[in-house]
């Protein structure tokens, strides 16, 4: 008889250990971004918002976050809590789909067990072009030589299969970024970049490549627009190697008024010398009356010409306005001069 109450004392000793070893465990009952969806769409240049969450059955001691097996984060426990978020911020996505492994490992605050859980998150970033500018950046260009040269840059937010660059909507080249690449410069140059006195506005359009979600292939594009002026320019070179260079350079309208740009230079193969110059305007109103002559001149040393000069002459009301404009250097009489008449129709004053 003793033997026996022995026995079932023993039992209800094991079983007593075993209940407790139970109530020592930990599950995770619930382990899930906690908007529902495990496909996010990431903003450029932007961190990812998305958050996960874990419940668990019994207050944690902690909760460790994992992505792709890298301890990111841990969660405290306050003997109360069974539920955890964590905000993996610094995912970034792709156009084809970037996927992580989001896991999480609960413990509990006795006993030395946890429970594991883990699910894949896909983040997807849409392939776009993030910079198209000019590498030298300007509001206007001139062309100098009878046929200008524009530089322009083109990133992407990953790499690119091709980029297709066009001119006035007229195709020019291809560059292969052959899906490693994700910057590229382009220089557009020739003819059709020629420009005026008045200046002539060009639209460069990149068509840019990629392989989207499903492997096939999809474009975006990107433009801008160029403003090149072509000087007027006229060299004379004197009986002394005086070389003269008289230029307009500009010949515009801009908020009421009609500008022409001035510029003169020389050179002398002593090095020295004294210039003149002498800036011009006179414009014609659409009834028929002028401003006159209007002048700005001076002189300078060799090797110290001065800056362009921005001639304005303000428009009289709408209608036709024919401006005359003129530049002059000269050495002893001698010199180059360069001239330009332009008509501006002016809708409103």
């Amino acid at each position: 008889m003793k033997f026996q109450t022995t026995l079932i004392a023993s039992a209800i000793t094991l079983c007593l250990f075993s209940f407790v070893g139970i109530s020592d465990a930990i599950n995770i009952e619930q382990m899930a971004p906690t908007d529902g969806s495990y496909e996010v769409t990431q903003i450029y240049n932007r961190y990812l918002v998305h958050t996960e969450m874990v419940k668990t059955d019994v207050p944690y001691s902690r909760i460790e976050w994992y992505v792709d097996n890298v301890l990111r984060e841990t969660s405290s426990g306050d003997g109360i809590k069974t539920e955890a978020t964590f905000q993996p911020y610094f995912l970034s996505g792709s156009a084809a789909g970037t996927d992580y492994v989001i896991k999480a490992i609960a413990y509990p605050w006795d006993g030395d067990g946890s429970d594991t859980d883990f699910f894949t998150l896909t983040v997807f970033l849409p392939f776009q072009i993030v910079k198209m500018r000019p590498v030298y950046a300007s509001d206007y260009y001139y062309n100098w030589r009878g046929g200008e040269s524009h530089r322009t840059y083109v990133e992407t937010s990953e790499p690119y299969m091709s980029v297709d660059w066009y001119l006035d909507g007229i195709y020019q080249y291809t560059s292969l970024g052959n899906n490693v690449f994700t910057s590229v410069e382009f220089t557009f140059s020739g003819p059709n970049l020629f420009g005026s006195i008045t200046g002539e506005t060009h639209p460069l359009m990149a068509k840019v490549w990629y392989k989207d979600v499903n492997g096939d292939f999809a474009f975006v594009t990107e433009s801008y627009d160029i403003l090149i002026y072509k000087p007027i320019v006229e060299h004379r070179t004197s009986d002394e190697g005086i070389i003269f260079m008289a230029a307009i350079n500009r010949h515009f309208y801009e908020n009421g008024s009609i500008i022409a740009t001035h510029q003169v230079g020389a050179y002398t193969p002593t090095g020295k010398g004294i210039l003149t110059y002498r800036y011009k305007r006179e414009v014609t109103y659409p009834d028929g009356t002028k401003t006159g002559i209007l002048i700005k001149e001076g002189i300078f040393a060799m090797f110290e010409a001065p800056p362009e000069h921005d001639f304005p002459v303000s428009i009289r009301g709408a209608g036709p306005h024919e401006s005359w404009a003129y530049t002059r250097i000269e050495s002893k009489g001698e010199g180059a001069t360069a001239t330009s008449t332009e008509t501006f129709d002016i809708e409103n004053d």
